[in-house]
């Protein structure tokens, strides 16, 4: 995963398949890593992805 705005890989995960379990891992080792603000910034946007990062938000 990459920071739009400072171009940084803040995230990355390898799997033979993409699940949304990866996706949300990824997610959160992200937000461990930076602590953004705008966490809604990344590229990929999907409904796990977004939701995800409501869940985030509320903890």
């Amino acid at each position: 995963m990459q920071d739009l705005y400072s171009r940084k890989i803040i995230a990355h995960k390898i799997s033979r398949h993409m699940t949304a379990d990866l996706v949300i891992s990824t997610f959160q080792q992200a937000f461990e890593t930076r602590k953004t603000t705008n966490k809604l910034n990344c590229a990929y946007r999907s409904w796990v992805a977004s939701t995800a990062v409501l869940a985030l938000n509320r903890s």
